[in-house]
């Protein structure tokens, strides 16, 4: 057997990883050594360094597969539409639920309208490459004009807001948090119920001032995270 060079392991290993699909598993150590030609303690060695690299993930008692890609976001103000598309995934959007329903006390201050007021309530799963990375609940109060139609809701919220109706949403208040979800949102993300996800709760706010929607979004822990750039004032030097 001719003995390969760390280099001819490595692209061989990258071959099939990069041919692979997302999610799929990979042969045995045993087998994949075989087929590899090398030793299944020098092929373990490299498995190993690409789950560091995030290439590949190890699941307990099932093996080894390609992992999925995260979807990062930089906590701008983008729709889900333009990260999937900045990231190479194709978007879509399942409509769950699109009704009226009377604002309750939360949500009401969150938008600064009477409690028991109407308003547009919207549940999607957001997908890319038409799998669920997260669950979308809008409330839209009924004073803010707007009525989104199934139609409406099959791509950006933001950009139908935008082209079809002459709001511009310019900025939003924002909080992060990770919890257990419910079982309605876990079995729409086919998930555990008991996988915490994480939960972004963003009350948008138009060119004139007016918070004209509330959302609560619950992303995938394993396919998306937030990264955020902080930042801190220069302390004042006083003689």
């Amino acid at each position: 057997m001719t003995r390969l060079s760390e280099a001819d392991i490595r692209s061989k290993l990258e071959d099939l990883v990069s041919s692979g699909h997302s999610g799929q598993r990979l042969p045995s150590e045993r087998a994949l050594a075989e087929h590899l030609g090398v030793a299944r303690m020098t092929l373990r060695r490299f498995i190993e360094g690409f789950i560091r690299d995030g290439r590949l993930e190890r699941r307990q008692g099932s093996g080894t597969y390609i992992r999925r890609p995260m979807i990062a976001s930089r906590m701008q103000l983008a729709s889900f539409t333009d990260e999937m598309v900045a990231r190479g995934l194709v978007p879509s959007s399942i409509v769950v639920e699109n009704g009226t329903i009377e604002i309750q006390s939360a949500h009401a201050k969150a938008l600064s309208v009477p409690v028991g007021s109407k308003a547009q309530r919207v549940t999607r799963v957001r997908c890319g490459d038409g799998e669920p990375i997260a669950v979308e609940i809008v409330t839209i109060p009924e004073s803010v004009g707007l009525h989104l139609t199934d139609e409406d809701l099959a791509g950006s919220i933001y950009r139908t807001l935008s082209v079809k109706y002459g709001v511009n949403v310019l900025s939003a208040s924002v909080e992060i948090s990770v919890a257990a979800p419910s079982a309605h949102i876990s079995n729409l993300l086919n998930v555990d119920q008991q996988h915490p996800l994480m939960r972004i709760d963003m009350v948008d706010i138009d060119s004139h001032g007016r918070r004209v929607m509330a959302a609560t979004c619950w992303y995938r822990a394993d396919r998306y995270h937030v990264k955020l750039r902080v930042g801190r004032e220069a302390e004042k030097v006083t003689a």
